[in-house]
């Protein structure tokens, strides 16, 4: 047959699957309880969606993202489920100290978190991230392995570091970013700065804010890469003002601004917060 007869036949197939995966959505559990049976079962990670009745957000997810066919098609790798986090769902979301919604758990068999999405995300980010958690799901347990056998294997550290990072694992985590920094100490690799960036959001996150800005500042002094050190000087700046502190977030938030060929997302919002700084510590000398 030939090539063109091929292709608008594969195109058909094609629409017609994704017709299909539109059609039937994704499917959810009936509860968190038969969620976590399925996915001791079938050895895959739960999907939570914690939601509120009363969340745009959460709605917005439904309506855009949940339909997707990319994202029902991912979501076949996973067991998913949604968990009303004021109704069924209190004693869940208490037990992984749920703040914000929608917040996407993804949870191993035993219960032990895996990956967290906080926020909404349109189709396509979100995808990216089913699938980023999903191979990170399966490449674990080599990736462990062959760091226990090969601790200098940058790469390796490195991946397992960002892995960590989205199971909220502290202690891994810093091993084996211990391990990236002593197997390239000066980031020839390109792989040191990212992953610090990483280990400090975690620490950030859980508003550990000295070791996060610790961890940021490393990541600032070692980036070869614009972003990288865009990210960490915003993100240092974004610690001290959670501290409170206005003096020392104003020249990590020039730094952000100065980054030659910088990402303009982040180089504007630094932008915004400075000109927010300055307005407020006028304010304060002003009452002087």
């Amino acid at each position: 047959m030939k090539r063109t007869a091929w292709g608008a036949l594969l195109s058909v197939a094609l629409a017609a699957v994704c017709a299909v995966a539109k059609a039937d959505g994704i499917k959810w559990a009936p509860s968190f309880e038969a969620a976590m049976q399925s996915a001791r079962s079938t050895h895959r990670l739960v999907m939570v969606d914690f939601y509120t009745d009363w969340c745009g957000w959460c709605k917005k997810l439904d309506a855009d993202t949940y339909t997707d066919p990319t994202v029902v098609r991912l979501s076949t790798r996973f067991v998913p489920v949604k968990v009303n986090a004021e109704k069924e769902g209190v004693a869940v979301a208490r037990k992984y100290n749920v703040q914000g919604y929608p917040t996407i758990m993804f949870l191993e068999g035993d219960g032990s978190v895996a990956a967290k999405i906080g926020g909404y995300l349109p189709p396509q980010q979100f995808a990216a991230k089913l699938t980023e958690i999903d191979e990170a799901h399966r490449e674990l347990p080599v990736l462990a392995a062959k760091f226990k056998q090969n601790p200098a294997d940058a790469a390796v550290a490195a991946k397992l570091t960002g892995i960590y990072v989205s199971k909220d694992d502290a202690e891994h985590a810093e091993e084996t970013l211990a391990a990236l920094e002593k197997a390239d100490p000066t980031n020839s690799t390109g792989l040191l700065a990212p992953a610090l960036n990483k280990v400090g959001d975690l620490y950030q996150d859980r508003q550990q804010f000295p070791r996060a800005i610790a961890l940021f500042k490393k990541a600032a002094a070692r980036a070869k890469k614009p972003y990288d050190a865009a990210y960490a000087h915003i993100s240092i700046a974004v610690c001290y003002l959670s501290e409170r502190k206005l003096a020392p977030a104003v020249p990590e938030l020039e730094a952000t601004i100065a980054v030659k060929d910088g990402p303009k997302d982040l180089q504007d919002q630094a932008r915004q917060i400075l000109a927010a700084v300055r307005k407020a510590q006028q304010q304060q000398r002003a009452k002087q």
